[in-house]
């Protein structure tokens, strides 16, 4: 059963894996990680098929849960993977406070599924883990955001529990109690 687990370097193949799932699909590198991390670092493929490039991703993912870099405009988050044993199959992350962008266009939590692995439940138990995720830092109502055209994420958020609060900028706008 996949678990959410803190980015670690065992996982590089799969996360690069992960990474040609999505180049395949026609799918940004972005939807990967989201926010890769604070620090102004250009993190290609090939930085990351090298053992310090990934090494370095995986520090700084760690270190952004309380050390943001204040030329950074990104708030303390959380990035964790969606795994089971070496499979690399989604990510989220949890942002620990809103900023006025976050508050408009992104909220609290962000996740993907890789291409390969959607369809099959993936999205919603990764979005409920985070809620738990969520809770345990004391936040008590996340928002939650998707595309206004994302059905499937539409649909994934409605299955946590989201209220929609309205439209902005084509973003819908979900409320989810964590606890």
């Amino acid at each position: 059963m996949p678990t959410l687990t803190d980015p670690d370097v065992t996982y590089q193949a799969a996360f690069l894996s992960s990474w040609d799932d999505f180049a395949a699909a026609g799918e940004e590198a972005d939807q990967l990680m989201g926010a890769w991390s604070s620090r102004n670092i250009d993190y290609t493929r090939d930085l990351l098929a090298t053992e310090d490039g990934f090494t370095m991703l995986v520090a700084d993912l760690l270190s952004d849960r309380s050390e943001i870099p204040e030329s950074s405009s990104m708030v303390p988050h959380s990035a964790l993977w969606w795994v089971e044993g070496d499979r690399w199959i989604g990510r989220t992350s949890i942002r620990h406070e809103l900023n006025g962008f976050l508050l408009e266009m992104g909220g609290h939590i962000g996740y993907s599924v890789r291409p390969g692995e959607r369809g099959k439940g993936h999205a919603t138990a990764i979005l409920a883990a985070s809620l738990a995720y969520a809770a345990g830092l004391g936040i008590e109502e996340v928002l939650v955001t998707c595309s206004d055209d994302n059905i499937a994420s539409r649909r994934t958020i409605e299955a946590n529990g989201g209220a929609l609060e309205d439209e902005r900028h084509g973003r819908l706008r979900y409320w989810i109690a964590t606890a």
